[in-house]
């Protein structure tokens, strides 16, 4: 059944990559997604990895929608249009002796009645996997995405693959880490990892990572003075011909004082090859950070940072009730845009309280509106984020708040992004549910430039079955700019119909 298996999987990698050719038209790429699809197919070939428990879910969504400014412009230039989508897809969830895996991929028919030119095959492909190739020795990591973004982080930000936009473009990453694992005794123990990722924009921009790092983490027999070790350089190479490398290593040493409080000092020294207009990207590095954990359900963390781009304070923390959960972090980095590509999922595996979704990738997942613009700057992100959930026998609400700065390494100014989310749902009766969804967001760049985006979403769902269910939703949405964009409003109202086989 596994050979068979693996023999269906390369069928599909084959169908797959002849429908992203026409998408991508980038046959490096391409051949590395076929690099990965073999591996996978190797991997799953083996009777062992497959021994477990796993769940195969074909499906197929029908939705219609009607738009009266599909193209997000202006009140002069609106059009209007009804888009018929059909999204087949499947998921493979499971976990077996020595593998796990989470996959689901779906493609996007549309076919805009008004507007023939617009008509796509979308592609949307999420998936992850572990596995053990030799006892406790030798393991391997592997992930993949493909779908829409938007390219750039101003003007008009669509936030599905419905909207007729010159700023939205194809991607697609993959990320493959094979890693051995030692245990030296009771005293250590030891990690050398190899990772290649590669991110595609789709608009002929690409980024290829390469990373070497070691790891030890003190044994048992360190258990009141837990320690770590790291060594690590990555190079990010562009296809613009620039490229960034960053060196680092990292000694960590904890003491808890108590059950309750602790603290954890961080020593290394990191010697980056970055665009930067600084006087130098290396260094000492060094971290102080103090931990509190009164109950189970509550942790916090409070510390100070200094790297080669100054000295930063970082928070992290959790408080978690029955019914409800809130989280709060700040922190200050070194990214890139490809990076936080790299990082991104489409959509979010588990909820707010770390439980599994059902099938989550029955519903269409966003666009995400507040990333930085494809390109090769080194980007310091200085972040806050902060949000509340609470679930009850019949409701659920959310809202979070994010703020997020941006400085570009190569003297290209600033940006910054902050905004909110809030949603709610209520469950009407076995069969039928509501819910409401808000966001708002405002991206100010240095050039006095501010963008303003807000939507509203209404959504009722019934439930035939299992397998079958149906919604209609509503989306109210605008955007105002202070810059050459003059902005749009927009209604769409949609119906679907869910099938899971």
């Amino acid at each position: 059944m596994a050979t068979a298996m693996a023999r269906a999987m390369a069928k599909m990698s084959r169908a797959i990559n002849g429908h992203l050719r026409m998408i991508f038209r980038h046959p490096r790429v391409l051949h590395k997604l076929s690099d990965i699809i073999i591996v996978v197919s190797l991997i799953t070939a083996s009777p062992m990895l497959w021994a477990g428990e796993w769940r195969f879910t074909p499906r197929v969504t029908k939705q219609e929608t009607f738009s009266d400014n599909i193209n997000q412009a202006s009140s002069s230039a609106a059009h209007s249009d009804y888009v018929t989508q059909v999204t087949p897809g499947i998921g493979i969830t499971g976990t077996g002796a020595k593998l796990s895996m989470n996959f689901d991929y779906a493609v996007d028919l549309l076919h805009y009645l008004h507007g023939t030119s617009s008509n796509s095959i979308d592609h949307r492909l999420q998936t992850s996997a572990n596995a053990e190739l030799l006892d406790e020795f030798l393991f391997l990591d592997l992930n993949a995405s493909a779908g829409q973004q938007n390219t750039s982080s101003t003007g008009t930000l669509a936030t599905d693959n419905l909207t007729v936009s010159s700023n939205t473009s194809n991607f697609l990453t993959y990320d493959i880490s094979p890693f051995l694992r030692h245990r030296l005794g009771k005293y250590a123990d030891s990690e050398i990892r190899y990772r290649r990722q590669q991110a595609n924009n789709g608009g002929g921009f690409d980024t290829e990572v390469n990373t070497m790092s070691l790891n030890l983490s003190s044994g048992r027999f360190f258990s009141s003075l837990p320690w770590t070790v790291s060594a690590t350089e990555s190079k990010n190479s562009n296809s613009d011909n620039t490229s960034s490398t960053f060196r680092n290593v990292d000694t960590s040493v904890r003491y808890n004082f108590s059950r309750r409080y602790g603290v954890r000092l961080n020593v290394g020294y990191e010697d980056n090859d970055i665009s930067s207009t600084r006087g130098s990207t290396r260094g000492l590095t060094w971290g102080l950070t103090g931990t509190w954990t009164p109950t189970p359900r509550t942790n916090f963390e409070a510390g100070y940072e200094s790297r080669f781009f100054g000295n930063n304070f970082n928070i992290l923390a959790t408080h978690r009730m029955r019914r409800s959960i809130f989280n709060l972090s700040y922190s200050v980095d070194a990214t890139t845009s490809a990076n936080q590509q790299l990082e991104s999922t489409l959509f979010p595996l588990v909820d707010a309280f770390g439980e599994p979704i059902v099938n989550p990738g029955v519903n269409d997942p966003n666009i995400p509106i507040n990333r930085v613009s494809i390109g090769s700057d080194v980007i310091i992100t200085t972040r806050l984020d902060a949000g509340l959930n609470m679930r009850g026998r019949r409701s659920n609400y959310g809202i979070s708040i994010f703020n997020e700065e941006r400085d570009f390494e190569s003297g290209a100014g600033s940006e910054q992004v902050y905004g909110m989310r809030a949603s709610a749902s209520r469950t009407l009766s076995r069969r039928n549910s509501a819910n409401i969804g808000f966001n708002w967001q405002i991206n100010q760049q240095a050039s006095n430039v501010e963008d303003t985006q807000w939507d509203i979403n209404l959504g009722y769902t019934h439930t035939f079955s299992q397998e079958i269910s149906t919604s209609m939703n509503y989306r109210h949405s605008e955007n105002s700019s202070t810059g050459p964009g003059s902005g749009f409003k927009e209604n769409r109202i949609s119906a679907n119909l869910n099938w899971l086989f």
